[in-house]
C-alpha cells in the first residue's frame, strides 16, 4: 500500500512563481495509536453468557475451566497523539457510551504499542518501552476510574 503525504511547496505564491509540490512516498501508512477498552459485567451480577460458555466447557470435558465471564473489547484508532487529555476523553466515552454503568464496569483502557495491530501483536512485544510516547498514561484500571472519577 502506498500513501502520499503532501509536503511544503518548493516556491511560494509570494515569489511570483508557481510552486511545485513534492510528495513523500511511503511503502506503508504511518502508524496511528490504537486504544483498547475492556468492559465486563459487574462482579455482583449474573453473567448468562459466561454461564452458557462454562456449561459448554463442562460438556466438552473441560471441567478444570470454570467461572467464565464474557465481556466486550473495543479497539479505537486515533490520529491524535496519546496525551492525558485524550485518555480522559476515552475514559468519558467508555463510561458514557461503551459500558452500561448499571450492569457493566470499564476494567481497563490501554494503548497498544506503536506498530501493533492487535493485543496479540502487543503480547509479542511486551518489552517495548513506553517512554517514547505518553503510554505510561495509557493504562487505566477500573479501580482508579471509580475511586477518583477520572483518569488523572
Amino acid at each position: 500500500m502506498c500513501t502520499d503525504i503532501l509536503s511544503e511547496p518548493r516556491a511560494t505564491a509570494a515569489d511570483g512563481k508557481l510552486g511545485a509540490v513534492s510528495f513523500l512516498h511511503r511503502s506503508e501508512p504511518l502508524p496511528m495509536p490504537k486504544i483498547v477498552v475492556i468492559v465486563m459485567p459487574k462482579q455482583e451480577l449474573l453473567d448468562p453468557q459466561g454461564k452458557a460458555v462454562a456449561g459448554a466447557l463442562s460438556r466438552l470435558g473441560k471441567d478444570h475451566l470454570h467461572d467464565v465471564r464474557v465481556g466486550k473489547r473495543f479497539e479505537i484508532t486515533t490520529d491524535r497523539e496519546v496525551t492525558a487529555e485524550l485518555m480522559e476523553e476515552i475514559s468519558q466515552v467508555a463510561d458514557e457510551l461503551l459500558a452500561n454503568g448499571v450492569i457493566e464496569d470499564v476494567i481497563s483502557i490501554d494503548v497498544l504499542p506503536d506498530g501493533t495491530e492487535s493485543a496479540e501483536d502487543a503480547d509479542e512485544v511486551d518489552d517495548v518501552p513506553a517512554a517514547d510516547t505518553e503510554a505510561s498514561l495509557a493504562s487505566v484500571t477500573a479501580s482508579e476510574v471509580q475511586s477518583n472519577g477520572s483518569t488523572k
